[in-house]
């Protein structure tokens, strides 16, 4: 979003100066990025309603647990709190390999981001 604005405010500065081909450019990186940042935001906020979701069923799964909710009466419960238990620890692997995935589309955003002021200054 601070790129966007950068660029937006490079447009405004050109536009004034004359220059409509290289304010319109800056326009369209402006534009590009405000994409860019409204894409990441909305994936981050799918995470962090995963995440919450994943918080929210461990903690359900230890609060039982320390309460002595749980009562294994016969081998069916024993089964049924064992695959809970299962459940919960593959939602805690893939609350992992979700948090992966979302620092794998940070640094992509950051190499994007470098990339596009390299290019900037370089005239790529």
């Amino acid at each position: 979003m601070k790129e966007s604005k950068i660029y937006s405010e490079k447009a405004v500065e050109l536009t004034a100066q004359g220059d409509v081909l290289g304010a319109k450019e800056y326009e369209n990186l402006a534009a590009i990025q405000k994409k860019k940042s409204s894409n990441y935001l909305e994936k981050s906020l799918d995470f962090k309603k995963i995440e919450m979701a994943i918080v929210e069923d461990i903690e359900i799964s230890k609060s039982l647990v320390d309460a002595e909710v749980i009562t294994i009466a016969s081998s069916n419960e024993f089964k049924s709190f064992y695959e809970s238990e299962i459940d919960v620890r593959e939602l805690e692997i893939e609350n992992q390999k979700l948090k992966a995935k979302k620092e794998g589309y940070l640094k992509i955003y950051d190499q994007m981001v470098a990339k596009a002021r390299k290019c900037r200054w370089n005239d790529c």
